[in-house]
């Protein structure tokens, strides 16, 4: 893959649904040029962080940034954050829910304001993919409820998965995105619009968690 960005780590939940997200990127290709173009200026990542979150995390709070040599190009690159997330957690009676994965790539979160149709061709900028891998600790005196349903699926342009997995008490979140192609030609993009808005919505997945 040309340019993929590659998250793991896990998300610690509370029982208002207040989390605390641990979590590293180690990035290929091109998504490692931009981590080290944004990320190369000490003092500055935090709020260069809560920029980011901030598109899919509002009131996101940037507690501590950690990289590898940026400057180095013979080191790769490489961004560890902890962040305090709020509003992403619902909390009801029973329980409360999380979404799936909210830290999006461009394609999927714009991908409903498209027109259904083009007359030319669409130019994708660079092949483009997302891997992560994100453990939902559940709250204290909680549980998971029912896992969702794994959902996968794989076009000419759009290649998507989202799976769930118990280990322990917590929830083993897996999702990948890969893009591919440099051009859209007019007869695929009804397709390629549908499969991403696709991505986006099982995106939006909700998982729960009960009272013990």
């Amino acid at each position: 893959k040309a340019s993929v960005n590659r998250w793991e780590g896990s998300i610690a939940l509370d029982v208002t649904g207040k989390a605390t997200m641990k979590a590293s990127n180690s990035p290929l290709g091109h998504a490692g040029s931009i981590i080290r173009t944004y990320f190369d200026v000490e003092g500055q990542q935090k709020n260069t962080f809560d920029s980011f979150i901030g598109e899919f995390a509002p009131g996101a709070a940037t507690t501590k940034v950690e990289t590898s040599k940026l400057d180095d190009l013979n080191t790769p690159a490489k961004i560890s954050v902890e962040v305090t997330l709020t509003g992403l957690g619902q909390a009801g009676n029973s329980g409360l829910t999380f979404p799936a994965h909210f830290m999006s790539t461009d394609y999927t979160r714009t991908a409903l304001g498209y027109l259904d149709s083009r007359t030319t061709d669409m130019i994708l900028p660079r092949v483009d993919g997302e891997k992560s891998s994100i453990t939902l600790e559940a709250p204290e005196g909680m549980k998971p409820g029912k896992l969702p349903e794994s959902i996968s699926f794989k076009g000419k342009h759009v290649e998507y998965s989202l799976s769930f997995e118990l280990k322990d008490k917590n929830i083993v979140v897996k999702r990948e995105l890969y893009l591919h192609g440099s051009v859209v030609e007019v007869a695929d993009f009804k397709t390629f619009r549908e499969n991403l808005v696709k991505a986006a919505k099982a995106d939006q997945t909700l998982v729960e968690f009960v009272k013990e």
